[in-house]
């Protein structure tokens, strides 16, 4: 309590029933009381530290700030004043000021179990994680049955994607206490960043059912359930978040999310505006709004969009790598392959592949020096951007691939200055390392200076001769193949389902073959009774992947398949290859164009529209009816 000098005990009895209103909240009963000893003694601090509080209490943090501050011009050291004070700072979002005011505290009686979670607390709030693992480690120390504290420390070691060991202190935080819906939302938050949905959802679900006016684990179930592919049920629980709290910023721009991943662009569109026109400087919103403007065709509005955001939050790597990928998809190249460098700093690349102490080649000089090239992201990379190795070798480098083993035997027929290796495989005396998909930013390739020499890939004579012994030798002589890699983003609307592709086996004169591996081979029997469509015995059931794919290839006519590893392989082997491409391709497919500068034999199929397979199919049957093998 605050010590007065000069106080009548009269005065004393005013302020302790003052003290009594304000815990009945009985707010103008206590100020009247304070003010009347302040008409007597300007002097008293315990008068104006009760005033400080009243304000507090009706939530009027400013007024709560300046009272306290004079109760401390009078009494400097007292810690409830100083703490109230802190609390005050916070309440009215001044979490620097709030975290100067609890530290103060907190040394004045060390290790204050009153003090710590308030510190914790204002240092969160700050983004200052790492300084808030220390005093929420010393909180446990003295309450070690708090589940607060738990919470606490589980939601710092989110920050730094340690979610095993997050999901660990919240379930202790729920032994501890079971009622505890925070801790729920939160542990459902680390089940999501691990891709453990069923879990995430459970937890929200709890959580909605301890608190069921609690807008977060609506919103965030909705993701959970949209990533499940269950959209409907995600819209809803998005919705019941609004119907909470129509200005939550998350739960508009979850459900933009939502809508964009089933393709209703300018419904999710409506949504980021939404959330802007709450929260103007919300970033995950700015971003999603610029990939909606350009999956609508609206680059120029995405372009300055991208401008905007990454001016007003140029430490957000994301956003620079995602104005990358839209310059290279516009055919601005050098510019776009700098852009692309800032993917090391995203979450989605964190994992560079390289090796430690060994230096970046950024483009100078390597004549007489070795350098090791790591692969990244999928196979289709690979294949497109491996023709950049001779290049090194013609520079004077010793050349080093490294990449995924089962890749080893057909990436080995590259150039024989270029030797593979695994990624567990040492790299001895290395003077330099690059990632794979770095090395058109080191020769600022430009559209006009794309390696584009093929083939650069070779498939082996033995194995040709093997695969033609199966292969129809009559009719136009087709390999098709329908689906990506289903996991990640990059598959969304780029796969088809083999039923789209039905038509082509109408056409006189045409035998299909199936070159699709793993991934949509499920389909064929479906399809079995609509279309004819040749099965190869034994293809790609060997150790070395892709080797069977090639030697096909090379006894065909044209290959037909998505936007996929086999469209990248053909074009590398110079095979005829047709390419069937969403409305808004991937970056590497440019726009409005029939052709692609980075293969001479592959032809382009574009959508009209979102999703009409089927009229990208029609444009393929008539091309097919006149296709002529060279």
């Amino acid at each position: 309590m605050n010590r007065d000098t000069a106080l009548r005990p009269s005065d004393a009895q005013v302020l302790n029933n003052a003290e009594q209103a304000l815990a009945r909240r009985l707010f103008r009963e206590a100020e009247e009381a304070c003010n009347a000893v302040l008409r007597r003694n300007l002097r008293s601090s315990r008068a104006h530290y009760l005033l400080g509080l009243s304000a507090l209490g009706q939530q009027k943090p400013s007024e709560a700030v300046r009272r306290l501050k004079k109760s401390l011009q009078i009494f400097p050291d007292d810690i409830n004043c100083i703490v109230a004070l802190g609390q005050s700072f916070m309440a009215d979002n001044r979490h620097g000021d709030a975290e100067e005011c609890f530290r103060k505290a907190s040394r004045m009686t060390k290790g204050n179990e009153k003090v710590l979670p308030m510190l914790v607390l204002s240092l969160m709030n700050q983004g200052k994680f790492q300084d808030a693992l220390g005093p929420v480690n010393q909180l446990l120390l003295v309450q070690p049955l708090s589940a607060d504290a738990f919470g606490k420390r589980g939601y710092i070691l989110q920050q730094f994607d340690k979610h095993p060991e997050a999901i660990g202190n919240f379930t202790r935080a729920l032994t501890l206490q079971p009622i505890f819906p925070e801790a729920l939302n939160n542990r459902g938050n680390s089940f999501k960043a691990l891709n453990r949905h069923i879990e995430a959802i459970r937890d929200y679900e709890e959580a909605i059912a301890q608190r069921p006016t609690y807008a977060l684990p609506y919103s965030n179930r909705g993701y959970s359930l949209q990533y499940l592919k269950r959209y409907d049920e995600a819209l809803k629980s998005c919705d019941l978040a609004l119907e909470l709290s129509d200005r939550f910023t998350d739960a508009h721009v979850n459900k933009g999310f939502i809508l964009q991943n089933m393709q209703r662009y300018e419904e999710a569109l409506t949504c980021y505006k939404r959330a802007l026109a709450i929260d103007s400087g919300n970033w995950t919103a700015m971003n999603n709004m610029a990939y909606t403007l350009r999956q609508l065709g609206r680059f120029a509005e995405s372009a300055d969009f991208y401008r905007r955001m990454n001016k007003l939050r140029p430490d957000q790597p994301e956003g620079l790598w995602n104005q990358g990928l839209l310059k290279l998809l516009m055919g601005d190249m050098p510019s776009g392959w700098s852009d692309m460098e800032w993917r090391w700093k995203c979450k989605e690349f964190m994992r560079k592949p390289g090796v430690k102490g060994i230096p970046e080649w950024l483009g100078q000089n390597i004549e007489g020096r070795s350098i090791a090239v790591f692969t990244e992201q999928g196979f289709g990379d690979v294949f497109q951007f491996c023709r950049y190795l001779p290049l090194l070798a013609d520079l004077g480098a010793k050349v080093t691939l490294v990449a995924p083993v089962v890749a080893h035997r057909l990436l080995s027929t590259l150039d024989p200055r270029v030797s593979i290796k695994g990624l567990k495989q040492t790299l001895a005396e290395t003077d330099y390392q690059c990632t794979l998909l770095s090395l058109p930013d080191r020769f600022k390739t430009e559209l006009s200076t794309i390696p584009t020499s093929t083939p650069y890939l070779f498939a082996e004579d033995n194995l040709v001769k093997q695969w033609k012994e199966q292969i129809p030798q009559k009719g136009l002589r087709v390999g098709i193949s329908w689906q990506g890699n289903p996991k990640g983003a990059v598959d969304q609307g780029r796969s088809f389902p083999l039923s789209e592709l039905a038509p082509l086996a109408k056409v006189e004169g045409v035998e299909l073959i199936s070159l699709q591996y793993m991934h949509g081979t499920d389909q064929i029997e479906e399809m079995a009774d609509q279309m004819s469509l040749q099965i190869l015995d034994g293809f790609n059931e060997g150790p070395d992947g892709f080797v069977d794919t090639a030697a096909v290839m090379k006894n065909l006519d044209l290959i037909i398949t998505s936007d996929s590893a086999p469209a990248h392989l053909a074009g590398a082997l110079n095979v005829p290859v047709w390419v069937l491409l969403k409305k808004v391709p991937d970056w590497r497919w440019l726009l409005d164009r029939e052709d692609s500068p980075w293969y001479p034999g592959m032809r382009l199929f574009r959508q009209q529209e979102d999703g009409d397979w089927a009229g990208v199919v029609k444009q393929v049957v008539e091309a097919l009816k006149g296709f002529s093998p060279k």
